[in-house]
């Protein structure tokens, strides 16, 4: 018999007593103070793992608990009648350095590849089982907000913007299914082009005074349908929040994804769309202009230009796109 000190909970009241706990060798746990004396099985007693030398907790079927700080004397008697396996174990990982160090790295693993893969994968399966409505609703404030801070009326003429309106839409039959595609005029932010998850794409003068074909133009629109057809605008809004993300996939609850719409503004203006959204979107624009007939070349120049003329960022445009040399070459390959 092992006797212990512990401090006893009744799971009635909030007052604690010191009692003796008693480790039979039959396996049994009795506690006991002048007042009390149970005796439990062991199976019957669940006992907290040890961790370093922090006091372990027992609790008895009556609700009862009790804390003591000997730790040995429990591996001990947990060890002789076969119950000390994961604690035990625990116990050795917690206090041995190597094996701390090989559960951080395995842990810096895990934590690497849900924020690599598993956030962008849940990330695409959310996006896709939203309804429309949502883009809808994320589309229309963001506008709402860029309208007000960094986007004013275009002074571009009513002929030339329901011109280029026309051309683009004249394109855009199936290709982005369950979004109605539109396309919009603003001034302001340099030459820049961006898509909204609704379907609502938004040139800026600048952009449109940049391209000397308007078939340029049209390959900007193709690499723009691409970020609306794979749904990236949506899908980045829903990784920059991991909590939002865990919330729609768990749930559906779409009121935690609609309640980011705010912050979309900054990720399609700033912070962009990450490479892998980019790439997509040009091999669409790629896919759009061949099938159109329509020379890929016109994407590789209005991005050469606006690199000539506003610099390595292109004034807004390329610094949300890396637009390499590689790039380029892609689009004028023969």
């Amino acid at each position: 018999m092992i006797q212990i000190r512990g401090l006893y909970f009744d799971g009635q009241t909030s007052e604690s007593r010191d009692v003796d706990l008693r480790l039979w060798g039959d396996g049994t746990i009795e506690v006991g103070t002048s007042a009390l004396g149970v005796r439990w099985p062991l199976d019957q007693v669940r006992i907290t793992s040890r961790i370093g030398n922090a006091p372990r907790s027992l609790f008895f079927p009556d609700g009862a608990k009790c804390e003591t700080h000997d730790n040995d004397a429990i591996d001990a008697f947990l060890k002789t009648h076969r119950r000390d396996g994961a604690s035990r174990w625990l116990s050795i990982l917690e206090r041995t350095p190597r094996y701390v160090f090989v559960a951080l790295v395995l842990s810096v693993i895990v934590i690497y590849a849900t924020v690599q893969f598993g956030f962008p994968a849940l990330a695409r399966h959310v996006a896709f089982a939203l309804p429309a409505s949502v883009d809808e609703a994320i589309s229309e404030r963001t506008l709402r907000i860029l309208d007000q801070g960094w986007l004013k009326p275009s002074t571009l003429s009513g002929a030339r913007q329901s011109a280029l309106r026309e051309k683009m839409l004249a394109l855009s039959t199936g290709l982005a299914p369950g979004h109605t595609l539109r396309v919009k005029f603003r001034a302001g932010l340099g030459p820049n082009a961006f898509a909204l998850p609704s379907g609502t794409i938004v040139f800026t003068d600048a952009l449109v005074n940049l391209a000397s074909d308007d078939r340029e133009l049209l390959a900007v629109y193709g690499h723009e349908v691409g970020h609306v057809r794979y749904r990236h605008a949506l899908r980045n809004l829903l990784q920059s929040s991991a909590t939002a993300l865990l919330v729609a996939g768990v749930t559906g609850d779409v009121t935690s994804v609609t309640g980011l719409a705010a912050t979309l503004p900054t990720v399609l203006l700033e912070a962009g769309f990450s490479r892998g959204f980019e790439a997509e979107a040009d091999d669409f624009a790629y896919t759009f202009l061949s099938e159109r007939g329509i020379a890929r070349h016109y994407f590789a120049d209005v991005l050469e230009r606006m690199t000539e003329k506003f610099g390595s960022d292109g004034g807004g445009y390329l610094s949300r796109h890396p637009a390499t040399a590689r790039r380029v070459a892609r689009f004028r390959r023969p």
